[in-house]
C-alpha cells in the first residue's frame, strides 16, 4: 500500500487476541464493539463465513454505544483489528480520505506487501467501500465482496440523496484511474461521495451483495449504461441479512411478560416512517375484553415516548417501556414473547414497491417466537408468510390482525397448547 498519512499504524487504536494475520480482510467502518444495524450484520456475516479475519474499522465511541456481548460473539473469528481514530463524518471526502490513508497503512504493515486472499466491505457508511476499493486497486488478485445495506443514492421517500464531491488528490486518482472508460463516464468529472461509493464496487468488486431483489433493481437502475447494468447483475447475488446461530439465543430470558396475556415485543429504533402510532390506535379501538388480553413491551431508546402516547390513548396499562438491551440479551429476551413486531418502512417515489428490508427480521427468525409483520403492499416482506400480518399504516388492518390473534389464542387454549400466553 502506498497511501500516505500523518498517522502511522502504531498510532492507531489496536486490539488483537491472536498472533499473526488472517488471509481474509474485513473493512467495516462500523464494527463491534460499537452497535448499530450494520455492525451487527457484519458480525453475523463474519461468523456465518467461519474463517479468521483481520478487521479495519473506525473508532465510533463519540457517536455509538458499545456492547461487549456483541464483541464477544465475533471475537473468536478476529485475528487482528484496528479501530481508526478520529471524528466520524458521514459523507465528506476529508474524513473518507483519512480513513483510507490510515487503513491502507495498517494493511501494509500487517501483510508486508503481500495480498490478502479476499476483502469484504459493507455500507452503510460509505468509507468501507473506499478503503476496500483501494485494497483491490493495489492488489488486483484480492477477491472483493462488496455488500450494500440500502440504496445509497436515495432517501426512504424516494428523493435523491446528495453528498459532497470527491476531491482530486492522490487517493482519488488511484481509485478512479483504473476504471474502465464506461465507468469513468458514469462517474463523471466531479462525482459525489455516495455516487462514487456505489460505482467503485460496481466497477471493481468481484461479487456484489444486495439484501433483497428490489434494492438491487433500484441500485442497478442508477446506471445509465445498459451494458454496465448487465455486467453488474452478472456479478451480483441477493443474500438477506443472516440469522444468528442457535447458540446465540441460549440462556434464560431477562424479561418475563405476563403469562395470562398475548405478549408482543418490539426491539429497535423508531423512525418517522416506522413508528408505533398505528399499533396504539388499533389497540385502543378494540373492544375492552379483547384489548385487555394484550401486553406490549417496547425495548428502544424511544420507548418512553411510545408509553406516553399509550397513556394519552387510555391504554397505558397495556404498554411497557424498556431501555435497549445489549445484543445477546435482546436475542434471549425475544424468545419470551408470543409475537415479535417488525415493520416495513413506508416509502415513496421508487420504481419498485419497497427497496428496504428490515434487518431485525433476521434476528427474530431464530427466536422461535411468532412474527407479527406490518408490511407495505408489494414489499419483500409482503411476499413472505407470517403467523400474523397487517398493512403498515392501516389501523383497520392492524386491528383485524390483533383480533385474529385473540381468536387463535382461544383455540390454542381450548386445544391445550400451553405455550401460548392467552386467557
Amino acid at each position: 500500500m502506498t497511501a500516505s498519512s500523518s498517522d502511522s499504524a502504531s498510532e492507531l487504536v489496536t486490539q488483537s487476541t491472536h498472533h499473526g494475520s488472517a488471509q481474509d480482510l474485513v473493512v467495516a467502518y462500523n464494527f463491534p464493539p460499537f452497535v448499530d444495524a450494520s455492525a451487527v450484520t457484519v458480525a453475523k456475516r463474519v461468523v456465518e463465513r467461519g474463517r479468521p479475519v483481520d478487521v479495519v474499522s473506525q473508532d465510533l465511541s463519540k457517536i455509538r454505544r458499545s456492547d461487549s456481548s456483541l464483541d464477544a460473539l465475533v471475537a473468536p473469528y478476529v485475528r487482528r483489528r484496528i479501530a481508526v481514530p478520529g471524528t466520524p463524518v458521514f459523507a465528506q471526502w476529508p474524513g473518507i480520505r483519512a480513513f483510507v490513508a490510515r487503513g491502507a497503512a495498517v494493511v501494509h504493515s500487517w501483510r508486508g506487501g503481500r495480498a490478502y486472499h479476499s476483502v469484504y466491505s459493507r455500507t452503510m457508511w460509505p468509507h468501507s467501500h473506499f478503503l476496500a476499493a483501494y485494497v483491490k486497486a493495489e492488489a488486483p488478485s484480492t477477491r472483493w465482496t462488496a455488500e450494500f445495506s440500502d440504496p445509497l443514492l436515495w432517501h426512504v421517500d424516494g428523493s435523491a440523496r446528495t453528498s459532497d464531491a470527491v476531491r482530486a488528490d492522490p487517493i482519488s486518482r488511484r481509485l478512479f484511474g483504473g476504471l474502465s472508460p464506461a465507468f469513468q463516464r458514469e462517474l463523471g468529472a466531479s462525482p459525489g461521495v455516495l455516487r462514487a461509493a456505489q460505482l467503485l464496487p460496481f466497477a471493481l468488486a468481484d461479487e456484489l451483495v444486495f439484501t433483497n431483489v428490489q434494492q438491487r433493481e433500484v441500485m442497478v437502475g442508477d446506471l445509465g449504461d445498459t451494458e454496465l447494468r448487465r455486467q453488474v447483475l452478472a456479478r451480483s447475488i441477493v443474500s438477506p441479512h443472516p440469522t444468528p446461530p442457535a447458540e446465540w439465543y441460549a440462556g434464560v430470558p431477562s424479561v418475563h411478560p405476563p403469562r395470562d396475556r398475548i405478549s408482543i415485543g418490539y426491539f429497535g429504533t423508531f423512525y418517522a416512517n416506522r413508528g408505533l402510532g398505528v399499533m396504539i390506535e388499533a389497540l385502543r379501538s378494540l373492544p375492552r375484553e379483547q384489548r385487555n388480553r394484550f401486553s406490549v413491551h417496547i425495548f428502544s431508546a424511544g420507548s418512553a415516548a411510545v408509553r406516553a402516547a399509550a397513556e394519552r390513548a387510555g391504554i397505558g396499562q397495556l404498554v411497557s417501556a424498556h431501555d435497549e438491551l445489549p445484543y445477546l440479551r435482546f436475542l434471549q429476551a425475544a424468545k419470551a414473547f408470543d409475537y415479535l413486531l417488525v415493520q416495513d418502512t413506508q416509502t415513496g417515489g421508487f420504481p419498485v414497491a419497497n427497496p428496504f428490508l428490515p434487518s431485525k427480521l433476521s434476528d427474530y427468525k431464530g427466536t422461535g417466537a411468532r412474527i407479527f409483520a406490518l408490511v407495505a403492499p408489494g414489499s419483500e416482506m409482503a411476499a413472505m408468510s407470517f403467523p400474523a400480518k397487517a398493512v403498515v399504516g392501516d389501523v383497520g388492518s392492524v386491528r383485524s390482525a390483533l383480533l385474529r390473534m385473540t381468536e387463535s389464542a382461544t383455540v390454542d387454549r381450548a386445544e391445550g397448547k400451553g405455550a401460548t400466553h392467552a386467557c
